[in-house]
Protein backbone atom coordinates (compact mmCIF):
# COMPACT_ATOMS: atom_id res chain seq x y z
CA UNK A 1 0.00 0.00 0.00
CA UNK A 2 1.23 3.48 -0.92
CA UNK A 3 0.62 6.70 0.97
CA UNK A 4 0.20 10.02 -0.84
CA UNK A 5 -0.02 13.41 0.85
CA UNK A 6 -2.80 15.74 -0.23
CA UNK A 7 -1.26 19.22 -0.32
CA UNK A 8 -4.64 20.91 0.04
CA UNK A 9 -4.18 20.90 3.82
CA UNK A 10 -0.51 21.88 3.99
CA UNK A 11 0.92 25.22 5.07
CA UNK A 12 0.63 27.05 1.75
CA UNK A 13 2.95 29.82 2.94
CA UNK A 14 5.64 27.16 3.39
CA UNK A 15 4.73 24.60 0.75
CA UNK A 16 8.36 24.08 -0.27
CA UNK A 17 9.30 23.27 3.30
CA UNK A 18 6.30 20.98 3.66
CA UNK A 19 7.32 19.04 0.55
CA UNK A 20 10.90 18.72 1.80
CA UNK A 21 9.66 17.38 5.14
CA UNK A 22 7.33 14.90 3.42
CA UNK A 23 10.16 13.60 1.25
CA UNK A 24 12.44 13.17 4.27
CA UNK A 25 9.64 11.51 6.23
CA UNK A 26 9.19 8.87 3.54
CA UNK A 27 5.95 9.75 1.76
CA UNK A 28 5.33 7.81 -1.47
CA UNK A 29 3.83 10.61 -3.55
CA UNK A 30 1.97 13.91 -3.62
CA UNK A 31 -1.66 14.57 -4.47
CA UNK A 32 -2.67 17.96 -5.88
CA UNK A 33 -6.30 19.07 -6.08
CA UNK A 34 -7.26 21.54 -8.79
CA UNK A 35 -10.62 23.22 -8.17
CA UNK A 36 -12.28 25.79 -10.39
CA UNK A 37 -15.08 27.05 -8.14
CA UNK A 38 -17.69 25.57 -10.53
CA UNK A 39 -17.43 21.80 -10.32
CA UNK A 40 -16.94 22.20 -6.57
CA UNK A 41 -17.53 25.23 -4.38
CA UNK A 42 -13.89 25.98 -3.75
CA UNK A 43 -10.80 27.16 -5.62
CA UNK A 44 -7.42 25.49 -5.22
CA UNK A 45 -4.10 25.30 -7.06
CA UNK A 46 -3.56 25.74 -10.80
CA UNK A 47 -1.31 24.79 -13.70
CA UNK A 48 1.72 26.80 -12.58
CA UNK A 49 1.40 25.46 -9.03
CA UNK A 50 1.44 21.88 -10.30
CA UNK A 51 4.59 22.53 -12.35
CA UNK A 52 6.36 24.10 -9.38
CA UNK A 53 5.33 21.27 -7.06
CA UNK A 54 6.63 18.70 -9.53
CA UNK A 55 9.91 20.58 -9.73
CA UNK A 56 10.25 20.75 -5.96
CA UNK A 57 10.21 17.02 -5.26
CA UNK A 58 11.44 13.88 -6.94
CA UNK A 59 8.16 12.15 -6.21
CA UNK A 60 5.21 11.03 -8.33
CA UNK A 61 2.40 13.57 -8.37
CA UNK A 62 -1.25 12.69 -8.83
CA UNK A 63 -3.38 15.57 -10.12
CA UNK A 64 -7.05 15.48 -9.13
CA UNK A 65 -9.04 17.73 -11.42
CA UNK A 66 -12.25 18.94 -9.80
CA UNK A 67 -13.07 21.20 -12.72
CA UNK A 68 -15.94 21.41 -15.18
CA UNK A 69 -13.84 21.24 -18.36
CA UNK A 70 -10.61 19.33 -17.61
CA UNK A 71 -9.84 18.71 -21.29
CA UNK A 72 -8.88 22.38 -21.62
CA UNK A 73 -5.99 21.92 -19.18
CA UNK A 74 -4.67 18.37 -19.62
CA UNK A 75 -1.94 19.20 -22.12
CA UNK A 76 -0.76 22.23 -20.14
CA UNK A 77 -0.72 20.40 -16.84
CA UNK A 78 1.18 17.33 -18.03
CA UNK A 79 4.80 17.87 -17.03
CA UNK A 80 7.71 15.84 -15.69
CA UNK A 81 6.63 14.38 -12.37
CA UNK A 82 2.92 14.08 -13.09
CA UNK A 83 2.15 10.41 -12.65
CA UNK A 84 -1.59 10.48 -13.23
CA UNK A 85 -4.56 12.75 -13.85
CA UNK A 86 -7.86 11.96 -12.17
CA UNK A 87 -11.22 13.30 -13.37
CA UNK A 88 -14.78 12.77 -12.20
CA UNK A 89 -17.49 10.66 -13.80
CA UNK A 90 -19.86 13.59 -13.82
CA UNK A 91 -17.95 15.72 -16.33
CA UNK A 92 -19.09 16.03 -19.93
CA UNK A 93 -17.50 13.94 -22.69
CA UNK A 94 -15.81 11.58 -20.24
CA UNK A 95 -14.57 9.17 -22.98
CA UNK A 96 -12.90 12.03 -24.85
CA UNK A 97 -11.26 13.34 -21.69
CA UNK A 98 -9.93 9.91 -20.76
CA UNK A 99 -8.50 9.61 -24.26
CA UNK A 100 -6.77 13.01 -23.88
CA UNK A 101 -5.17 11.91 -20.62
CA UNK A 102 -3.98 8.65 -22.19
CA UNK A 103 -2.51 10.50 -25.16
CA UNK A 104 -0.68 12.82 -22.75
CA UNK A 105 1.29 9.79 -21.58
CA UNK A 106 0.24 9.72 -17.93
CA UNK A 107 -1.93 7.41 -15.85
CA UNK A 108 -5.69 7.69 -16.31
CA UNK A 109 -7.90 7.95 -13.24
CA UNK A 110 -11.59 8.27 -12.48
CA UNK A 111 -12.87 9.62 -9.17
CA UNK A 112 -16.23 8.56 -7.79
CA UNK A 113 -18.07 10.62 -5.22
CA UNK A 114 -19.91 9.01 -2.28
CA UNK A 115 -23.16 9.33 -4.27
CA UNK A 116 -21.75 8.08 -7.60
CA UNK A 117 -23.01 4.61 -8.53
CA UNK A 118 -20.11 2.22 -9.04
CA UNK A 119 -21.71 0.76 -12.18
CA UNK A 120 -21.16 4.14 -13.88
CA UNK A 121 -17.47 3.29 -14.38
CA UNK A 122 -18.05 -0.16 -15.90
CA UNK A 123 -17.78 1.04 -19.50
CA UNK A 124 -14.43 2.73 -18.80
CA UNK A 125 -12.54 0.03 -16.90
CA UNK A 126 -10.39 -0.93 -19.88
CA UNK A 127 -9.25 2.69 -20.32
CA UNK A 128 -8.27 3.55 -16.73
CA UNK A 129 -5.40 2.80 -14.40
CA UNK A 130 -6.84 4.10 -11.12
CA UNK A 131 -10.19 4.57 -9.43
CA UNK A 132 -10.14 7.22 -6.72
CA UNK A 133 -12.91 6.44 -4.23
CA UNK A 134 -13.84 9.67 -2.49
CA UNK A 135 -14.25 9.12 1.24
CA UNK A 136 -15.82 12.58 1.55
CA UNK A 137 -17.78 14.97 -0.62
CA UNK A 138 -15.17 16.76 -2.75
CA UNK A 139 -14.17 20.36 -2.33
CA UNK A 140 -12.90 20.79 1.21
CA UNK A 141 -10.34 19.10 3.46
CA UNK A 142 -10.83 18.05 7.06
CA UNK A 143 -14.10 16.16 6.60
CA UNK A 144 -14.94 12.88 8.33
CA UNK A 145 -15.14 9.79 6.12
CA UNK A 146 -18.74 9.06 5.16
CA UNK A 147 -20.20 5.65 6.11
CA UNK A 148 -20.12 2.75 3.66
CA UNK A 149 -16.86 3.62 1.93
CA UNK A 150 -15.23 0.27 2.64
CA UNK A 151 -18.13 -1.53 0.95
CA UNK A 152 -17.71 0.76 -2.07
CA UNK A 153 -14.04 -0.20 -2.31
CA UNK A 154 -15.09 -3.85 -2.46
CA UNK A 155 -17.61 -3.06 -5.21
CA UNK A 156 -15.00 -1.19 -7.23
CA UNK A 157 -12.59 -4.11 -6.92
CA UNK A 158 -15.23 -6.56 -8.13
CA UNK A 159 -15.98 -4.34 -11.13
CA UNK A 160 -12.39 -3.43 -12.04
CA UNK A 161 -10.44 -6.54 -11.10
CA UNK A 162 -6.82 -6.63 -10.01
CA UNK A 163 -5.31 -4.55 -12.83
CA UNK A 164 -6.77 -1.22 -11.69
CA UNK A 165 -5.38 0.51 -8.60
CA UNK A 166 -7.85 1.76 -6.01
CA UNK A 167 -7.12 4.94 -4.07
CA UNK A 168 -9.12 6.27 -1.13
CA UNK A 169 -9.21 10.06 -0.73
CA UNK A 170 -10.78 11.87 2.20
CA UNK A 171 -11.21 11.17 5.89
CA UNK A 172 -8.05 9.05 6.04
CA UNK A 173 -6.71 8.79 9.60
CA UNK A 174 -5.63 5.95 11.92
CA UNK A 175 -9.22 5.23 12.97
CA UNK A 176 -10.37 4.68 9.37
CA UNK A 177 -7.34 3.10 7.73
CA UNK A 178 -7.74 -0.27 9.46
CA UNK A 179 -11.05 -0.79 7.66
CA UNK A 180 -9.64 0.48 4.38
CA UNK A 181 -6.68 -1.90 4.62
CA UNK A 182 -9.03 -4.86 5.02
CA UNK A 183 -10.58 -3.91 1.68
CA UNK A 184 -7.11 -3.93 0.11
CA UNK A 185 -7.05 -0.44 -1.29
CA UNK A 186 -3.74 0.28 -3.06
CA UNK A 187 -3.26 3.97 -2.24
CA UNK A 188 -4.18 6.05 0.80
CA UNK A 189 -4.44 9.80 0.26
CA UNK A 190 -4.17 11.73 3.53
CA UNK A 191 -4.27 15.46 4.08
CA UNK A 192 -5.54 17.12 7.23
CA UNK A 193 -4.37 14.27 9.48
CA UNK A 194 -0.80 14.57 8.22
CA UNK A 195 -0.58 18.35 8.44
CA UNK A 196 -2.59 19.25 11.54
CA UNK A 197 -0.86 20.09 14.82
CA UNK A 198 2.48 21.27 13.50
CA UNK A 199 4.41 21.04 16.75
CA UNK A 200 8.00 20.01 17.44
CA UNK A 201 10.23 18.68 14.69
CA UNK A 202 8.24 18.69 11.44
CA UNK A 203 9.94 15.66 9.92
CA UNK A 204 9.63 13.59 13.10
CA UNK A 205 5.98 14.60 13.39
CA UNK A 206 5.27 13.47 9.83
CA UNK A 207 7.17 10.22 10.31
CA UNK A 208 5.04 9.36 13.34
CA UNK A 209 1.84 10.12 11.48
CA UNK A 210 2.92 8.12 8.45
CA UNK A 211 3.72 5.18 10.74
CA UNK A 212 0.31 5.50 12.37
CA UNK A 213 -1.43 5.41 8.99
CA UNK A 214 0.66 2.55 7.61
CA UNK A 215 0.74 0.38 10.73
CA UNK A 216 0.41 -3.26 9.77
CA UNK A 217 1.22 -2.82 6.09
CA UNK A 218 4.48 -3.33 4.25
CA UNK A 219 5.84 0.22 4.08
CA UNK A 220 9.52 0.94 4.61
CA UNK A 221 10.42 4.15 6.41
Amino acid sequence: MKLYASLLSCDLLNIGGEIEALVEAGIDGLHVDIMDGHFVHNIAFGIDAVKQICGAANLPVSVHMMVSKPAHFIKAITCDGVESIVVHCEIGNLPGVLKCIKEAGVGVGIAINPTTKVFEIVDYVEFIDTVCVMGVYPGFGGQAMVPGITERIGCVRSVCGANVEIAIDGGVNPSTTDLVKLCEADILIAGSYLFSGNSGNRVDNLKERIKALCHGVSKKL
